[in-house]
């Protein structure tokens, strides 16, 4: 299932100067994100995880679960140097979550969809039931496509996020229309290292901001609404 039929969003000729703002911060927080060794990436991820299982959205939905309550949590598979998510994903499915995986479709702009997972790839080789993507993702290779209408919780990843919640991404627009079409309630939580965070991002009217930002050192509140409202503040 598609998140929409419509192409992916695409600022218009009018927006070349905050295109080009937001392509040289692409490469500049690429590069801090790249320059992590494996051993802080890993080092990182396990604080930043920490993090957000005590996130009290996250024991929320835990108290669901143990109410025999079905709970459904979207998670994005790491990729290079994204904070990890293999034993969140783990962790999730031996929690009782149900679990599905964004997959990114191979047809011209046709945006992302949802498959439910079983089982977690591993690091080096994904397995059986996973398969490396043209773009070098990992991806289950039979699709269980899951309506996006039905998650409870999205985990999100980025190049840069602000203390507002806003992101940065590869410049597609797909998670801003999958997170578009479900209800504004449902907690987005990204995850990031600090140094991928800075003060302010450049804006387009359909960008959607993130509840919480985690990352090793804290976690940025970012109350949603129109950006001038927004007040952000850090639990260390």
């Amino acid at each position: 299932m598609t998140v929409s039929s419509q192409p992916a969003l695409r600022p218009r000729n009018a927006d070349i100067p905050e295109l080009a703002a937001k392509s040289r911060l692409r490469k500049t927080l690429l590069a801090r994100r790249n320059r992590l060794s494996t051993h802080s990436v890993d080092r990182l991820s396990q604080s930043a995880l920490e993090r957000f299982w005590r996130l009290r959205a996250i024991r929320d939905l835990d108290r669901r679960r143990h109410g025999q309550q079905e709970v459904w949590m979207s998670c994005y598979v790491d990729f290079d140097h994204e904070v990890q998510t293999r034993t969140l994903l783990r962790k999730a499915l031996v929690r009782g979550y149900k679990v599905a995986v964004p997959v990114v479709l191979p047809e011209s702009n046709a945006g992302l969809m949802l498959s439910e997972v079983s089982n977690v790839p591993g690091r080096e080789d994904p397995g059986p039931g996973w398969v490396r993507s043209s773009f070098g993702l990992v991806q289950p290779c039979v699709l269980k496509p899951v309506d996006p209408s039905e998650m409870d919780c999205f985990v999100i990843p980025g190049l840069g996020f602000d203390r507002c919640g806003f992101r940065l991404g590869f410049g597609k627009g797909y998670y801003d229309q999958l997170l578009g079409a479900v209800r504004s309630e449902i907690p987005r939580i990204a995850l990031a290292f600090s140094l991928q965070v800075v003060d302010q991002l450049p804006r387009d009217p359909w960008d959607v901001p993130m509840h919480r930002v985690v990352t090793e050192k804290g976690v940025i509140r970012c109350p949603t609404g129109t950006p001038s409202s927004h007040f952000c503040s850090v639990q260390r």
